[in-house]
């Protein structure tokens, strides 16, 4: 049982039982078991067991690379590597989600509106592993006149 949830309902003899992660969350789970018979009263509720799983290595990024492409249009490259387990990546810009990344690069067209801090926070949407905390900043300014 989860959160007052049952999430095993078939019968079982055994002493231990495997959760599938599409199922299983953090938190404290118990077991009851029941008579599907009704012969017997159900059992009373196990002691609870928590949970927890691995968090994601957090990203470091590196110094952003400027490319100037055809027309004057001015792109910002900012690459981490690989985070083991991470399937997306989620980059911030000045705290705000601005994009979701399978690659480990984020590019943007060099404005007012792209400066700011970036950050990066590796994901897993299989839920074996939880989000990492934020990367390190970069910053991308201006330049000075």
């Amino acid at each position: 049982m989860y959160d007052g949830v049952e999430i095993a309902g078939s019968p079982v003899a055994v002493s231990t039982i495997d959760i599938p992660l599409s199922i299983a969350t953090n938190g404290e789970y118990t077991i009851i078991a029941k008579n599907i018979a009704g012969t017997y009263r159900n059992s009373l509720e196990s002691t609870s067991v928590t949970v927890t799983s691995p968090t994601l290595a957090a990203p470091v990024l590196n110094t952003p690379t400027i490319s100037e492409e055809t027309l004057d249009v001015v792109i910002i490259t900012i690459t981490w590597a690989a985070i083991p387990n991470a399937n997306s990546y989620t980059v911030y810009l000045s705290g705000v989600e601005v994009g979701t990344e399978t690659d480990t690069d984020y590019m943007v067209t060099y404005s007012a509106e792209s400066v700011g801090t970036y950050t990066v926070i590796a994901n897993d949407t299989t839920l074996a592993y939880q989000d990492s905390s934020a990367s390190n900043g970069v910053i991308v300014a201006l330049p000075s006149s």
